[in-house]
C-alpha cells in the first residue's frame, strides 16, 4: 500500500527547492522513501521535533518503520512534554522555541506549529511575522532551519 502511495504521489523536498524530489542519496525525503520500500539499510535519521506536542510526528515515523533518533524535542507545554516522555520513554524538559538556539546536526526537522490563528474555528488572527499570534511562531522554525541547514 505504501509503495502504491509513493508511486502515485509527487514528492517534493527542500533540497530540490520545490521541484520533484532529486532522488539524491543525501536527500532525506528520498532516504525515507527507500527505507519505507525496504531498499535502503535502516540507518537512523537524526530528527529535531519542533512543537512536538505528545509526539504525533514521532509516532508516524515509528509506524512507518523509519529508524530515527530524536536529537532534540521542543515543546513549551509541560503536560504535553510529560505525555511525550511517557509515550516515548524519554526525559525531555519543556523548551521555548523562541529561546532555542542549540548547535546540533540533524537530518530532518519535523514541525507541527500552532495553526489556531489560521483556523475558521479560531479567531483568524493570522500568522504574520512579528504579530505575536501563536501561528506566527512558524517563523521560529524558519530561523532554526536557516541556522541548522538540515539535509
Amino acid at each position: 500500500m505504501i509503495e502504491k502511495i509513493l508511486n502515485e504521489t509527487t514528492s517534493f523536498c527542500a533540497n530540490c527547492h520545490g521541484r520533484e524530489c532529486c532522488k539524491e542519496e543525501d536527500c532525506v525525503l528520498y532516504r525515507i522513501e527507500q527505507i519505507v520500500l525496504g531498499k535502503e539499510p535502516r540507518e537512523e535519521i537524526e530528527i529535531l521535533e519542533l512543537f512536538g506536542g505528545i509526539g504525533a510526528l514521532t509516532t508516524a515515523a515509528k509506524k512507518l518503520g523509519i529508524p530515527y533518533h530524536i536529537a532534540d524535542y521542543v515543546e513549551i507545554d509541560k503536560y504535553a512534554v510529560a505525555s511525550y516522555n511517557a509515550i516515548n520513554g524519554t526525559n525531555f524538559e519543556p523548551q521555548d522555541i523562541c529561546e532555542w538556539n542549540k548547535d546540533i546536526e540533524v537530518d530532518l526537522i519535523m514541525h507541527g506549529s500552532p495553526c489556531q490563528d489560521f483556523s475558521l474555528a479560531g479567531k483568524q488572527a493570522g500568522g504574520d511575522e512579528g504579530s505575536g499570534t501563536r501561528s506566527s511562531l512558524m517563523y521560529e522554525t524558519l530561523r532554526i532551519v536557516e541556522k541548522l541547514k538540515p539535509k
